[in-house]
This record gives structure tokens, sequence and C-alpha cells, in this order.
């Protein structure tokens, strides 16, 4: 095929700003720009043990996610035993979005 150039790839990374699938990315959830330990936390154990994807920014709703209930709950003992906190059911099903269980964890006290 002369005369035809290949497209280059760019990173699969988006940039802060840059919308992936109608959900805002922020350079807070990047894994070099978290803007601190607990936010981290959280997003680590959602990351890791609810399959959010690495990419979402801790504003993005619960809702947005389809996380229902039952995965709040499972959070709240997650956290709760993390964290050496009581966080109950109804609290962490108030919390809207990662973001609302980093604050009510500082509420309760935990700092990171």
């Amino acid at each position: 095929m002369t005369g035809h150039t290949r497209p280059t790839r760019k990173s699969r990374i988006p940039e802060k700003g840059h919308v992936v699938n109608h959900m805002q990315v922020s350079s807070s959830t990047h894994p070099t720009h978290r803007s601190d330990d607990l936010t981290a936390s959280v997003l680590d154990l959602l990351h890791t043990v609810h399959e959010m994807p690495e990419n979402m920014a801790s504003d993005v709703p619960f809702a947005t996610l389809d996380f229902d209930s039952l995965v709040l709950v499972e959070l709240a003992v997650k956290l709760s035993r993390t964290h050496g906190v009581e966080i109950a059911d109804a609290e962490i099903i108030d919390a809207r979005t990662p973001a609302d269980v980093v604050d009510l964890l500082r509420s309760k006290g935990v700092r990171g």
C-alpha cells in the first residue's frame, strides 16, 4: 500500500478535562497526581475490590458506576476495618461519590 501512512496511536491515558464514557477524568485520580493518601486509599479499594475504572474521578456518582447499596455497605465494612471507625449503612448509602466517602471518613477523625 504505497502512499498510505499509518495513523499514530495516542496515549490511552486521557488528559485532565477529557470526557471518557460520559465521566470526567480528573488529574486528582491519576496514579501520580492523587490529592492525598485517604482519597488514594478509597479509590484504590474501589478499583481493586469493586472494579471501578482506574481513571475515574473521585466526584463520579456511584449511581453512574452502577454501584448499588450492597456494594456501598461492603465498602463501609472494609473501610471500617481498615480505618478503625464505625460507618453506619445509612451513612455510606448517603454518600453519593467516593469524595463523599472521604469526607465521611474525615468527619470521623480519619486522616490521610
